[in-house]
């Protein structure tokens, strides 16, 4: 019985310590913090070839490698850096009324 409870302890122990590593791992390694003037474009690194007709990879159709076409806001996102890179932009503010191609025209 003694041997038992010994080898018990000893999974018991493994298993914690191998939780403690993950969630170590993933605090420090995976996190990406993104502020909330900025935005997060994520890069497939692994998967098929992206095919001509698309210019991003689809949100349901993960299995492309490239530039995923959803972009994520500010907050705090955990990606697997063996699987996925990314680059955090500035967002652009463009105000109400003013035409996104050229600020010196007026609308109708």
């Amino acid at each position: 019985m003694n041997r038992i409870s010994i080898i018990i302890k000893g999974v018991v122990i493994l298993l914690v310590l191998t939780w403690g590593a993950w969630l170590a791992f993933k605090w420090t390694v995976m996190r990406v913090y993104v502020a909330p003037d900025e935005a997060l474009v994520v890069i497939n690194k692994f998967g098929d070839s992206l095919p001509s007709e698309l210019v991003a990879v689809p949100k349901e159709q993960n299995k492309f490698k490239g530039v995923q076409e959803e972009v994520l806001g500010p907050g705090r996102y955990f990606l697997n850096p063996v699987e996925y890179d990314h680059q955090i932009v500035p967002l652009v503010n463009i105000p109400a009324g003013e035409w996104a191609c050229d600020s010196t025209r007026k609308p109708k």
